[in-house]
């Protein structure tokens, strides 16, 4: 079996089976009755385009082909023993051993985003870049506001060349260095949790680097390297302490110090709550699972309005349809839209001796949706942006980040006009091109 082989039965057999059995929503984006998303449809010019496909425009093939495309997913790492956010860097840059890590293993499990981005390395998968070349984004508030700082900085991964219909990754890390300044005990108790962690991948190392050489491995050895890759990815490498408490006999006391102490670490966070005590205790329970997919979608507003009408919490859209350079910086500032469906509640829950319980209310994974321009300037079809924005991606963030999330302005402007006068907004959908929010708008009035 060739390496592209055992990257599609990654993505497909594990880590998206895992991920749409938690996501009803995700589900039915794959029913053309309920779907929300529309066709990616453009002039040459980067404009949308809602009627039928003439010739000279753009139109999505592999949407059309699945009725549906899954532009990208993302997962949340821990790094431990950084002095700060950003020491990776070397001369402004992110260094490739910061992203594969290595092949051999110590028996410990990685930290950041070499615990994800070995296992992606060696099935082919690329560094993304940005529009101007970058590999690196940092998640932290530009302003330094300090509840707005997640200390988490991330890279994005391209498909392998051989298997380019398989989704982007986008890989996260959050610095523990830093969380330790705001929230010691949450920083304390993720240090103790990661360091009794085993290496899942231990012993996979001879058929890991026969993948990365592209070699042929057996069926054998696939399942070997995917089993350890799901270990890795799809569930928590690492035990919740309480987690442990039947398999280990533990005494009523030792269960009741264990809860004490979470109960302790829990109430830190939720005493003085944080984007980075958010995205900590979200990985926590779920670990390094899919947290969200991202489906593309040919118009943002489109889709988003239909959640607002189905009743759903809307994280606004952020960015700009067309591409845009700022003059002073040069950052890209524009080519693609991202927003999300707040992620849904979630309970995890773990038995202890005695009969004895433990619940904690939290929340799972989430759906963002995704515009990515298209235009045609010299004869080819190109996406204005084809990688990802630090600021669109902290807004997407906020869908597990309630305790921090700000006022959603056009979500909550699009919700009064939809409870205060249907009829109107249908209207104006109609006026706007905004088809699938006309299709659910038509039913109610």
């Amino acid at each position: 079996m060739k390496r592209a082989e055992v990257a599609r039965r990654l993505w497909n057999d594990y880590l998206k089976v895992e991920y749409y059995e938690l996501s009803e929503l995700a589900r039915e984006e794959w029913d053309p009755a309920k779907a929300s998303h529309s066709l990616p449809h453009y002039t040459r010019d980067g404009d949308r385009v809602v009627s039928d496909a003439q010739e000279g425009e753009f139109v999505d093939s592999v949407y059309t082909q699945k009725g549906a495309r899954d532009d990208h997913y993302a997962v949340r790492t821990y790094i431990l023993d950084t002095p700060t956010m950003g020491a990776q860097l070397v001369d402004g840059k992110f260094p490739d051993e910061h992203v594969w890590g290595n092949i051999k293993s110590d028996g410990h499990l990685p930290q950041g985003i070499p615990l994800v981005g070995r296992i992606m390395g060696v099935l082919g998968y690329r560094r993304g870049t940005n529009n101007l070349g970058e590999t690196y984004f940092s998640l932290n508030s530009p302003t330094g506001e300090r509840t707005k700082n997640m200390f988490a900085d991330a890279v994005h991964l391209d498909p392998p060349l051989d298997a380019p219909e398989l989704p982007k990754q986008f890989v996260s890390q959050i610095h523990i260095t830093d969380l330790k300044n705001t929230h010691p005990k949450l920083a304390e108790y993720i240090t103790d949790m990661m360091r009794a962690a085993p290496d899942p991948m231990e012993g996979l190392e001879d058929i890991m680097e026969k993948l990365s050489r592209d070699e042929e491995v057996s069926e054998e050895e696939a399942k070997r390297f995917l089993e350890g890759a799901a270990l890795s990815i799809k569930e928590r490498p690492w035990k919740i302490p309480l987690e442990n408490a039947l398999a280990e006999n533990w005494s009523v006391e030792k269960w009741d110090a264990e809860c004490t102490r979470l109960d302790e670490v829990l109430e830190e966070h939720n005493s003085d709550p944080t984007e980075a005590s958010q995205y900590a205790v979200w990985t926590i329970f779920n670990g390094l699972r899919v947290n969200h997919e991202a489906f593309l979608t040919g118009n943002i507003w489109d889709t988003m309005l239909c959640h607002i009408i189905d009743g759903r919490k809307v994280i606004d859209p952020a960015g700009t349809e067309k591409s845009l350079l700022d003059p002073e910086t040069g950052m890209e500032l524009g080519g693609l839209l991202q927003a999300a469906v707040a992620a849904i509640p979630r309970v995890f829950s773990f038995d202890g001796p005695d009969g004895k319980h433990y619940d904690f209310d939290g929340e799972g994974p989430f759906v963002e949706y995704i515009e990515r321009t298209m235009h045609k300037p010299d004869g080819e079809w190109v996406r204005l942006n084809d990688a990802f924005l630090p600021g669109n991606a902290k807004q997407v963030f906020q869908s597990t980040m309630p305790k921090t999330r700000g006022a959603q302005s056009w979500a909550d402007e699009m919700k009064q006009k939809f409870e205060r006068d249907p009829t109107a907004l249908l209207a104006e959908c109609k006026e706007k091109g905004w088809i699938k929010s006309m299709e659910r708008l038509e039913k109610l009035v």
